[in-house]
């Protein structure tokens, strides 16, 4: 066996033996006996809240199902079913670009109080909009 093989052995071996007294496994995952764990309750009942970088997947009804007008305004044909299926990005200062409203602020919502502050201002341009 050569020198340089012989080196490419040892030093592995060196090192994962030195290694155990700066890991301290004795002590790794342990904690002490008085230690005050959080409580998962506090976290449980939680809803979600809408954040920054979150993407929302919107869908707009209107009329009770009825047919309606592409809102996107990407195609301005009428959409099958009554409906537009969509993407939007909320942005870092917590806002989101809609069609028709415009900038509209969601940071902090849960999805139901999106849902209905959207309905509410989708109502100025809608019959009955969900």
């Amino acid at each position: 066996m050569s020198k340089r093989n012989l080196l490419i052995l040892i030093i592995p071996i060196l090192l994962f033996t030195s290694c155990d007294k700066y890991l301290n496994r004795h002590v790794m995952l342990r904690v002490s006996k008085d230690y005050q764990y959080s409580d998962f309750n506090e976290f449980q009942d939680t809803e979600y809240r809408i954040a920054p970088d979150d993407v929302i997947s919107f869908r707009l009804f209107a009329n009770d199902g009825f047919q309606m007008i592409n809102i996107t305004g990407s195609s301005g044909s009428a959409v099958l079913e009554g409906e537009v299926n969509t993407n939007f990005l909320i942005e870092f200062d917590g806002f989101a670009k809609l069609p028709k409203i415009g900038r509209t602020y969601l940071e902090g919502l849960t999805l139901r109080q999106a849902e209905m502050l959207l309905e509410d201002k989708y109502s100025e341009f809608y019959n009955k909009p969900f």
